[in-house]
């Protein structure tokens, strides 16, 4: 019932045109891991496909699990709708780790959404991994408006243990390798962890003047926007990129039993030819669908 309320005041918030004041802090330094691997929406379950554009990348998809996190999932579609991420700055880049944003241009969406808080997400054993977004936050219950998106399937030691880090939404594979390995990370980490990167403090005095004049190559999202709702079907939704589907027929889902280590994964003689089988399954599908004329998952 808790969670049914806070859902509920955080569509109330993307429809109202009310506006709230406050400042967002950014995430601290540069933390991630993971102890389990996820499990894909299965099929009968929901997802929302969201539309959005990396300035001069191009288009990518954005496909939103409320199974995974029902909060951060309603609040990322009502920021959406409020157009939040038109025009928003991608200002933490740090190579092969993640890319943050969530300092809107517009000084009114900013105080709108930066000082509404929601609580943490009950952890449903989805980890953070490639490609996963899922908000920054600085202690519990204190997620707002900041987010990021992981360019790493590395099991960090620290990040995605926490009660408030769990991901809401992946990139799919072909999306993520076209536009977000693209981003320009040139300025890596937020200072005081970066030695070229952005003091947060002097976007939220300066505004984007502060980031065009001192950044030139930053990236941007351009816009998104939600394109439909829709059952999860057997070949219906792409597959993560960090997550390895075992059963050739439900490629939605995954081997819970894995366990990461690193940048490797490991597995069982068993699971190891239970996930063999089910690769050569999965690249048959392609090829075939592809001799059909569709694009295979």
């Amino acid at each position: 019932q808790q969670l049914q309320q806070q859902q509920q005041q955080v569509r109330a918030l993307g429809r109202s045109s009310g506006r709230v004041p406050g400042v967002a802090t950014a995430a601290g330094p540069a933390r991630m891991g993971g102890e389990t691997r996820p499990s894909v929406a299965q099929p009968g379950e929901q997802v929302v496909d969201v539309r959005c554009e990396v300035r001069g990348k191009g288009e990518f998809d954005v496909v939103v699990v409320p199974a995974w996190a029902p909060l951060g999932a309603d609040r990322f579609l009502a920021m959406v709708e409020d157009g939040f991420f038109d025009g928003i700055a991608l200002f933490r880049a740090v190579p092969n780790f993640l890319v943050q944003f969530g300092i809107a241009e517009d000084p009114e969406l900013n105080r709108k959404w930066a000082e509404q808080t929601m609580a943490d997400d009950p952890k449903v054993g989805v980890r953070i991994g490639r490609g996963t977004l899922a908000f920054a936050g600085s202690g519990s219950n204190s997620r707002s408006a900041q987010m990021f998106v992981s360019l790493s399937d590395k099991n960090w030691p620290h990040l995605g243990k926490e009660a408030w880090e769990t991901p809401f939404a992946y990139v799919p594979l072909d999306d993520f390798e076209r536009v977000w390995t693209q981003v320009n990370t040139e300025y890596g980490d937020m200072k005081p962890w970066g030695e070229r990167g952005v003091e947060v403090g002097r976007i939220w005095q300066e505004g984007y003047h502060y980031l065009t004049a001192n950044f030139p190559n930053m990236d941007y999202i351009e816009f998104c926007r939600v394109v439909e709702t829709r059952e999860v079907g057997v070949t219906q939704s792409p597959t993560p990129p960090h997550m390895i589907p075992i059963d050739p027929v439900q490629t939605l889902r995954t081997q819970e039993s894995l366990v990461a280590e690193g940048a490797c994964t490991w597995c069982s003689t068993a699971a190891a030819g239970i996930a063999l089988s089910a690769v050569l399954g999965c690249a048959w599908r392609v090829l075939s669908g592809r001799r059909k004329g569709f694009k295979g998952q």
